[in-house]
């Protein structure tokens, strides 16, 4: 949790700074405008990447291990009907939540 709220202020203040000016120190107008010109897509993108470090992660990971248990029954009945029922199974199992886990990019849903 503290991962989070450190990449969120960390952002913030990277968004203040590329402003150039301190919103507090400015007239009420003025702080109206800054506000306005501030990004927070720098704020939003280090939530994404905090919020997918500790809590979608850990999710996926538990997905994969419980898939990968749960597979060796679902291929005996997915045998029944086929290799192309085999292989979705593999993909629904394994295949997704190891590139959910591992393979995708911090923040990138």
């Amino acid at each position: 949790m503290a991962f989070i709220l450190v990449c969120g202020t960390t952002a913030q203040a990277n968004a203040s700074d590329a402003v150039g000016q301190d919103p507090s120190r400015v007239g009420s107008s003025e702080k109206k405008a800054a506000y306005k010109k501030m990004d927070f897509s720098a704020l939003s993108e280090g939530f994404a990447i905090g919020f997918d470090a500790v809590i979608v992660r850990p999710l996926y990971i538990t997905s994969l291990v419980v898939g990968s248990i749960m597979l060796l029954p679902a291929i005996g009945m997915a045998a029944l009907d086929g290799e192309d029922s085999r292989n979705d199974a593999i993909e629904l199992f394994v295949t997704v939540p190891y590139e959910d886990a591992i393979e995708r990019e911090l923040g990138d849903f």
